[in-house]
């Protein structure tokens, strides 16, 4: 619940000074860092594999996928992008919704 309100905060505040600011989000799915998965480890207690990371190229994202993606947004590439929160999750959030039903 706290980090739903976190997240919330934080593209609300995003959204309120992009204006004045020319900001952007960048919010990925857990990247499988030794961080990540030892914390998995201890509260869930069993292993996570990396395929457990994404749902549609049966591969986890890497640090340098979220890289990536930063660099391209603080580059000049990005041109006009403003106020844009970039999901990178390897297509999770586009298919948990109609998708849901095989994880339960």
């Amino acid at each position: 619940m706290l980090h739903s309100l976190l997240k919330v905060g934080i593209l609300g505040l995003m959204r309120t000074v992009t204006c004045e600011l020319g900001v952007n989000c960048i919010s990925p799915h857990g990247v499988p860092t030794d961080m990540l998965v030892s914390g998995y480890r201890m509260f869930r207690g069993n292993e996570m594999t990396p395929e457990q990371g994404s749902l549609l190229c049966e591969k986890a994202a890497t640090v340098e996928d979220v890289a990536r993606a930063t660099v391209f947004l603080a580059s000049d590439d990005a041109g006009f992008i403003t106020g844009h929160n970039l999901i990178i999750d390897g297509g999770y959030t586009s298919i948990i919704g109609s998708l849901s039903f095989i994880y339960k």
